[in-house]
C-alpha cells in the first residue's frame, strides 16, 4: 500500500490530516507521522476549520513538512490596527475583516521536501 510520511515542524495544536478528504489522522508539534494512502497518488491537506493548510498532491513515498504560515496569521491580524485610528465604521470593518482573513487564509504551510 502507498504511504507518506509528514513532519510537523512547530505546528501548535494537534491537526487533522486529510487524504482526498478523509480523515487518516492527526499531527502536532514536532513529530513525523506515516500516512497510507488510498492509490499511488493523492490530494493532501492538514488542519481543521479556522486554521487550515494549502492542499497538495503527494505521491507514494514522499516526504511532507507541515510547518505554521507566520505571515498569514500577521496578515489576518492587521486590519485590528484599523480599530486604533477610530472613526465611526472603522472599528466594525477592521473587526469583520479580520474574521473573514482568519478562516480564508492558510496558517499552515505544506511542502514536500522528499
Amino acid at each position: 500500500m502507498a504511504s507518506i510520511t509528514i513532519e510537523a515542524s512547530k505546528v501548535a495544536r494537534k491537526s487533522p490530516i486529510r487524504v482526498d478528504t478523509s480523515l487518516v489522522g492527526t499531527v502536532s508539534g514536532v513529530e513525523a507521522v506515516t500516512v497510507s494512502l488510498p492509490s499511488s497518488k493523492a490530494r493532501l491537506s492538514v488542519g481543521k476549520m479556522g486554521y487550515k493548510s494549502n492542499t497538495i498532491t503527494v505521491e507514494d513515498g514522499q516526504t511532507v513538512r507541515v510547518t505554521s504560515n507566520f505571515l498569514n496569521r500577521l496578515i489576518a491580524i492587521a486590519p485590528l490596527l484599523l480599530y486604533l485610528f477610530g472613526g465611526r465604521y472603522l472599528p466594525l470593518v477592521a473587526v469583520l475583516s479580520t474574521i473573514i482573513l482568519l478562516f480564508s487564509l492558510p496558517f499552515l504551510k505544506l511542502e514536500i521536501v522528499g
